[in-house]
């Protein structure tokens, strides 16, 4: 009896100073979650990979093309310039304000707003500011106030307006859709323009609201 009470005692005491396991709230509930890589699914694109829209009432076409890329696969950073043939203007997206720590952690999960997506249009001679276009981790409602880098549009605010699992133009399909409701981009002739971003393909669909003009994407190729 005494070396029975003795072997029990003594799994009591091992049990008893096992450490706790802690889950992550991202491990408590992942469906709350997102992969800050994601983000690059999105903007990162390397060269090679080009984009054919098409303004759906006048009918007009302008090619867009990667210039020039880079992607540090270990980390948030990535560099991506396109150049629009139809008015001469290149865009650049690229990562900013990422805050590390505190449940912020490239790739992620996170269950909290870490990571924006930046970006600038410009051409020689004429730039037109630099501004939020995206951040992770977001949510259908979600916004965010951000300024153009210009006198132009210093309040303008984004706003996820609809998250699609699905989108179709046309005979193109795609996959996971964010529609960004800007209020007023200065890089777009200060007005109200609604874009399109789909996972795997970048921009499907921008409507300039004040030019009431909608450039639909009809051809895309995208370097593997």
């Amino acid at each position: 009896m005494k070396q029975f009470t003795y072997f029990t005692l003594l799994l009591l005491s091992i049990y008893s100073c096992k450490p706790e396991v802690v889950e992550t709230p991202c491990q408590k509930n992942p469906e709350q979650c997102q992969y800050l890589s994601e983000a690059k699914d999105y903007f990162a694109f390397k060269v090679g990979s080009w984009w054919v829209y098409e303004e759906q009432t006048t009918l007009e076409r302008d090619s867009v093309y990667v210039t020039s890329a880079n992607n540090n696969l270990s980390t948030q950073d990535f560099d991506t310039y396109l150049f629009s043939v139809r008015d001469s203007f290149n865009t650049h997206y690229f990562p900013a304000d990422f805050y590390e720590g505190n449940g912020c952690s490239y790739p992620g999960p996170v269950n909290k707003r870490c990571l924006y997506i930046r970006k600038t249009k410009f051409k020689f001679q004429n730039h037109l500011g630099e501004s939020n276009a995206l951040f992770f981790k977001h949510i259908l409602g979600s916004s965010d106030y951000t300024g153009s880098g210009t006198n132009f549009c210093q309040n303008n605010k984004i706003i996820i307006t609809n998250i699609l699992t699905n989108f179709s133009i046309a005979s193109l399909t795609f996959n996971k859709t964010i529609e960004i409701s800007e209020d007023c981009s200065h890089a777009e002739g200060n007005q109200p323009v609604k874009f399109l971003y789909s996972k795997g393909v970048g921009l499907i669909k921008k409507s300039l609201i004040d030019s009431n003009e909608t450039w639909n994407l009809v051809s895309y190729h995208i370097e593997q």
